[in-house]
């Protein structure tokens, strides 16, 4: 095939000629002044970028620093018409003098009418001298935790930076100052602002684009925390800071520092540029920010943009200099224009053989070389193709693995999680009710503490039992085992926290087993039958021919047929019917894989209204003969 003279695709860029030099040096002189007029052009508009959002950034911070003061401002004027009452002033004295009754209900008529002349106002407590409380409006004002250190503190002095939580589960600020008389201090006032405003200045994400926000947090024994929420976190009121996150604008807000900043890292871990900002009178800190990536997007798009130009450019100007270089260099070879076309891919090219000197043995051999790497080449196709596509089954194979992984640390996460939760929130209601709780209510609380404690051990157990199952490392006795005394010791523990009743049935049951696995399959099966069961529960041992068996009954709708074949698959309680939120569904898995390996086997069934677990176990004889048929008779499941 003849390929016309001035195809310019024969160029090697670095080749020796004279030719390709003439190119070469053409394009890499455009190549460098594009490159540096584009690399101008980004770094002088990165720096434009960054110096304006900044400026817009510390704008808006101003704007929100100064609504929030103005706010916190609002709130002080309520609590100075309310502590500067006359009435109040008089009543409040009066109180010590005798029946303080009359008083309180003078007091609080004042309450009502500084309520209607203030309605940002949802609560008013009044402390005496001693921050005792004295009277509450409204009623469910009593329901609202105030600290009484913060009270103590307000009675020499106003305070207004305390954001709690109020009587419908909403952030409330709370401001306390003293009430005086004469230069007497008779005792303090707590007034609690409605936060809706506040609210709606964070909210308020004008001029922040699609990521910035305004954040707001205030200082508390453990550093800080959020008193408003965030804009990809809407439950975050009230959640603590995160300060080991390094370079988190937050704390240098908190602590007083101003600044602005295009390093920091938000609550999310994202590069973001921030505005710190402190409200002196309250202790908050204000953080103003926008993401890192949405700031530089036009920066990125101009570079996408400068790409296309330079390639276009180099281009341009590689067919210029090509076709510069055809006309000073006219002799161009077709071997050579041969040898580009296949280089291209062109496979059905071949040199023309019709001269009979040198040059044209030389296509002739070029022919026959050019066939041979067409006969490699389709070999080396066939082959990629196959170890395609075995990397694409493997793939999938990968991708399934990964797919289930996440899957399980979702739920091993949530199942652990939640305890920890509950432990940690009733650990804490102890730790700060102090005296407030009787007995009763603290020991119930630390007993709930001490049951997801036990849920918490169980899972754990169940993991490190399924890893070493699965890792061939776990061993197991095979000792006498008295099957009734493992599962009274297993119900009696269980007892206290289920919510079914349950039966025992059969006795002098003796298996060749390993107890504490024996012990942990039946707690399996307790808990599988109290979640997921009816309200009738009942536990039967049996023995016959050489077989110990252990039924655990309930009357539930039971696991739907077409699920059955999965219950016992590791996490398959996610794929199953009768999925509970929180389960990791390794309970059945391991209780069945611990069976199997105490010599015995762990089996499901549904009978006439009843689901029935079933673990078999080897009989355990005293004197090690043979078992007989007619030793005991199998108990079986009731109907």
């Amino acid at each position: 095939m003849r390929t016309p003279r001035n195809f310019p695709g024969n160029f090697r860029l670095g080749g020796t000629s004279l030719r390709n030099r003439l190119v070469s040096g053409a394009l890499l002189v455009i190549f460098v002044l594009l490159l540096m007029f584009a690399g101008f052009v980004y770094f002088a508009g990165r720096t434009l970028l960054i110096d304006n959002s900044l400026r817009s950034l510390e704008a808006v911070a101003s704007i929100q620093q100064a609504r929030i003061e103005s706010f916190v401002r609002a709130g002080e004027d309520s609590l100075a018409l309310v502590a500067t009452r006359a009435r109040l002033r008089t009543e409040l004295a009066r109180m010590g003098e005798g029946d303080s009754s009359e008083s309180i209900q003078a007091i609080e008529s004042v309450l009502v009418a500084s309520s209607e002349v203030a309605p940002n106002i949802e609560a008013i407590l009044i402390f005496d001298e001693e921050a005792r409380r004295v009277v509450e409006y409204p009623d469910s004002a009593r329901s609202i935790a105030v600290p009484i250190e913060y009270v103590r503190a307000g009675l020499s002095a106003l305070q207004s930076g305390l954001i709690v939580e109020g009587v419908g589960g909403d952030p409330l600020h709370l401001l306390v100052g003293p009430i005086e008389l004469d230069g007497e201090v008779l005792g303090a006032v707590v007034v609690g602002q409605s936060t809706d405003l506040l609210l709606q200045l964070v909210r308020d994400h004008s001029g922040l684009g699609e990521t910035g926000e305004t954040i707001l947090a205030q200082p508390n024994e453990s550093g800080a925390q959020y008193i408003a929420p965030l804009r990809f976190d809407e439950e975050a009121t009230f959640s603590p800071v995160n300060t080991a996150i390094t370079q988190l604008p937050m704390t240098d807000a908190i602590a007083g520092i101003e600044s602005g900043a295009s390093d920091g890292v938000d609550y999310r871990g994202a590069d973001v540029f921030a505005v710190t900002r402190h409200i002196d009178s309250t202790g908050w800190g204000i953080v103003v920010k926008q993401d890192r990536a949405e700031v530089l997007e036009p920066l990125d798009d101009f570079a996408l943009l400068s790409l296309g130009v330079l390639a276009v450019a180099l281009v341009a100007a590689y067919f210029l200099a090509a076709r510069t270089a055809e006309w000073i260099f006219a002799p161009v070879g077709r071997l050579k224009q041969t040898v580009v076309a296949i280089a291209s891919g062109r496979r059905d090219v071949r040199a023309e053989t019709d001269r009979a000197d040198e040059l044209g043995d030389l296509a002739a051999s070029f022919n026959e070389m050019t066939d041979q790497i067409d006969s490699m080449t389709l070999e080396l196709e066939r082959r990629v193709a196959e170890r395609t596509l075995e990397l694409e089954e493997k793939n999938e194979q990968l991708a399934q693995l990964m797919e289930e992984k996440e899957t399980w640390l979702a739920g091993v996460s949530h199942e652990v999680r939640s305890p920890l939760t509950a432990m940690i929130g009733f650990l804490d209601l102890v730790n700060q009710s102090g005296d407030a709780l009787d007995t009763d209510e603290r020991a119930e609380m630390l007993e709930t503490v001490s049951r997801q404690a036990d849920d918490v051990l169980n899972l754990i157990e169940d993991l490190l039992a399924s890893a070493r199952v699965e890792a061939g490392t776990l061993n197991v006795a095979s000792v006498r085992c008295d099957l009734a005394a493992q599962v009274r010791q297993v119900v009696e523990g269980v007892a206290a926290t289920t919510r079914v009743e349950i039966d025992l049935e059969g006795d002098g049951v003796l298996a060749e087993a390993d107890p504490a696995r024996v012990r942990q399959i039946i707690r399996n099966l307790l808990t599988n039958a109290d979640r997921y069961g009816g309200p009738n529960v009942e536990v039967q041992m049996s023995r016959v021919d050489g077989v110990a068996r252990v039924y655990v009954r309930d009357n539930g709708k039971g696991v739907p047929e077409a699920d059955r074949a999965e219950i016992f698959e590791a996490y398959g309680q996610s794929m199953s019917s009768r999925k509970v939120d929180g389960s990791v569904g390794l309970g059945l898995h391991v209780s069945q894989q611990l069976a199997r390996l105490m010599g015995g086997d762990l089996s499901y069934d549904y009978v006439d209204g009843w689901s029935i677990f079933s673990l078999v176990l080897p009989e355990h004889f005293e004197n090690q003969g043979a078992p007989e048929g007619s030793r005991s008779k199998d108990l079986a499941p009731a109907h």
